[in-house]
């Protein structure tokens, strides 16, 4: 499996946090992927909103979302993430 975090920040951008402080060599687990949007929202100190997780895997959308972390750094699965 393939995890990708696409971060949403305060003044509504997108941006895909592909960078090795953020995801390493790769992130290969749902854990990881929700540890690294978390840490992800820690280290932008208070510029994310929220962060996207997808899954290269997930079959139960189209699209692979599986849910996002908020500002809180709470996890949010989606009822149709099938991993």
């Amino acid at each position: 499996m393939k995890f990708e975090l696409i971060a949403t920040t305060r003044n509504g951008g997108r941006e895909n946090l592909s960078q090795s402080e953020f995801i390493g060599d790769g992130l290969v687990s749902l854990v990881e992927a929700v540890e690294a949007a978390k840490d992800a929202i820690e280290y932008a100190e208070g510029e994310i909103s929220e962060v996207d997780v997808y899954c290269d895997e997930n079959h139960g959308r189209s699209n692979g979302w599986c849910g996002f972390v908020d500002a809180d750094r709470v996890w949010h699965m989606d009822e149709d993430c099938e991993l």
